[in-house]
């Protein structure tokens, strides 16, 4: 069970790095919808990835957009 909660957070983390690396200016409700998550668990994940440094967000939360770190 453990490996599959595994490998479904890698493949929603994925899912949201490629999304973000398409269009910086993706929103949570987009990203929501195009994962199955809710807005509260696309903040969780943004939350996870920022604290990795595998993205930054760039200006206002309004107006501002996310960028991929590579």
């Amino acid at each position: 069970t453990q490996k599959t909660t595994q490998k479904t957070t890698q493949k929603t983390t994925q899912k949201i790095l490629d999304m973000l690396a398409k269009n910086p200016s993706t929103t949570r409700a987009e990203l929501a919808a195009a994962t199955g998550l809710t807005t509260d668990g696309v903040k969780w994940n943004l939350n996870k990835l920022k604290e990795s440094g595998q993205i930054r967000r760039v200006g206002p939360d309004r107006g501002g957009h996310w960028e991929v770190v590579s």
